[in-house]
């Protein structure tokens, strides 16, 4: 376990993919690095280092000799990237021929001293910082938007509004650090295309959806006898969907499956961070919303007319249900998490004061043949509806390559009962499966300081201090309702739905407040 190897200071920073020391993630001030945040690295760094096995591999002395002549060379020009012709000068004067060259280079980005993409061949990156600059950048900019000092531009609202970035953005002055006659504005679209950061939307025009605001998520109006409502879930176990999934998946359903955008006279409908809408494929009438209620799972809803036939809307569901899949696996991959296949379910349709009235997960029997609800197993809960078995019944295959763009994949396990990777988490808790948007964000704040300052679109001035951020979320949650009870009551109902845990945390937060 990556925990057990690290001293007890920086276990609260890391991001663990697995057990897996692959890949280790962990909290960095990226934006500006302080002295802390470089020695935390470096101190990281020597603790898996000196207690991951490691097997001894013979390499060329001058191999090591090539790694000090590059970064000595970035010194002296003063950046972080440079071209192959210039690498390729330096290994003429080691000696070195193309195939050997080509090792070298492939054997230090394994390492993750230089970096490279196959969209960008001629360009090495002695540093992803010249990368991060340019998205820090592109968020600052966007931010400064938000707080309205200046009169806006129609490429500024649409970046404002609809996160959809303009070339005349990125050739703005604000915007223009960070390029030298290697890294241009067309190597950044290349880059940050590949890694779904971008896509295109228009000519020259590409969404950014980490940009885009988090909109409050209403339960759908009752749909007309003209029209069907089916909706889905991909459940991501007993905590959270990993950091970036929605937005990269949202960028690969743009780009590689060639989805659109739902919109009316030019305008996009429904473009945040956790909610948006797509065009049906196969050009059919209706929509597509896909949802990440900072819960366990992420959400699809489809509508379409009543009069589209059975044996259509399977097929439909079918198409849907394996982009998706094949979506979340590429964005897992883009981000270098370990892939595990999330867990295709649906909530639970007997969301009531019998087993809680917030939206909550329920699980599906192996057969197909019941759903089970996650809170109160031993409740009784309808039969699975044609639309859940339309879901459930699509069987695809995968092939050997995972990272072939044109595979197929297999359906989502239902027999998963391994834990995932989760977000950050400064104390080790599972959160119910499914508490509410606005509640279930009250739950993950508790657990996240460094998180609180982040949702200022919650509640302002929370200055990391989850206790507040607690009682104005469940206040305005609750009023929202038209529920007037007392904390001792609601602790009270926690307990009841089986909810200790967050009993807990609110009675702490709430001993805290009084105190």
């Amino acid at each position: 376990m990556i925990a057990e190897i690290l001293p007890k200071e920086l276990q609260k920073s890391i991001i663990s993919n697995g057990d897996s020391l692959q890949h280790v993630t962990f909290r960095l001030n990226a934006r500006t690095p302080s002295d802390i945040d470089y020695d935390t690295a470096r101190r990281l760094k020597d603790a898996l280092m000196s207690q991951s096995q490691v097997k001894p591999k013979n390499l060329p002395l001058k191999w090591c000799g090539f790694e000090v002549s590059l970064r000595k060379l970035m010194e002296a020009l003063g950046r972080q990237t440079l071209s192959l012709q210039e690498c390729e000068f330096v290994g003429y004067k080691l000696g070195f021929d193309v195939p050997s060259l080509k090792a070298c280079l492939q054997y230090l980005r394994q390492l993750h001293i230089i970096s490279f993409y196959d969209v960008l061949p001629n360009v090495i990156f002695g540093s992803c910082q010249v990368i991060l600059d340019k998205i820090t950048e592109l968020i600052t900019y966007s931010l400064e938007l938000k707080k309205g000092n200046h009169p806006l531009s129609g490429a500024d609202r649409n970046f404002l509004h609809q996160g959809i970035l303009s070339l005349d953005i990125l050739r703005s002055e604000s915007c223009s650090k960070h390029y030298n006659n290697h890294f241009t504005r067309a190597c950044l679209l290349k880059v940050l295309k590949s890694l779904f950061i971008f896509t295109d939307v228009g000519i020259g025009e590409y969404l950014m959806p980490c940009v885009l605001e988090v909109s409050d998520i209403f339960p759908p109006l009752p749909p007309n006898k003209s029209t069907i409502r089916s909706s889905f879930i991909f459940h991501f176990f007993k905590k959270s969907p990993m950091l970036g999934i929605y937005c990269c998946t949202v960028s690969y359903l743009l780009a590689k499956a060639g989805w659109k955008l739902l919109s009316k006279r030019g305008e996009v409908v429904q473009v945040a961070r956790n909610s948006i809408t797509f065009e049906l494929p196969q050009n059919l009438p209706g929509k597509l919303t896909f949802l990440d209620p900072l819960s366990s799972y992420l959400g699809v809803i489809v509508e379409l007319p009543a009069v589209i036939a059975s044996e259509h809307r399977a097929n439909l569901y079918h198409e849907i249900r394996a982009t998706f899949a094949v979506a979340i696996e590429q964005a897992m991959l883009t981000l270098h998490y370990e892939v595990r296949t999330p867990q295709l379910s649906f909530l639970c349709p007997e969301q009531s004061s019998r087993c809680s009235t917030l939206p909550h997960i329920s699980t599906v029997d192996a057969t197909h043949s019941f759903l089970t609800c996650s809170i109160c197993p031993d409740i009784v809960v309808p039969p699975l509806t044609d639309d859940q078995i339309m879901w459930l019944e699509c069987i695809h295959t995968i092939s050997k390559d995972p990272r072939s763009p044109k595979r197929r994949i297999a359906a989502p396990s239902l027999s998963i009962t391994e834990d995932r990777p989760t977000m950050p988490q400064l104390i080790d808790i599972d959160l119910p499966s499914r508490v509410g948007e606005k509640f279930n964000v009250f739950g993950t704040l508790l657990l996240q300081d460094d998180y609180c300052n982040k949702m200022e679109n919650i509640t302002e001035g929370c200055r990391g201090k989850p206790e507040r951020i607690t009682i104005a979320v469940l206040r305005e949650w609750l009023q929202g309702k038209g529920v007037e009870v007392s904390w001792e009551s609601l602790i009270a109902t926690l307990r009841k739905s089986k909810l200790e845990l967050m009993a807990d945390q609110v009675q702490m937060a709430l001993d805290k407040l009084r105190s």
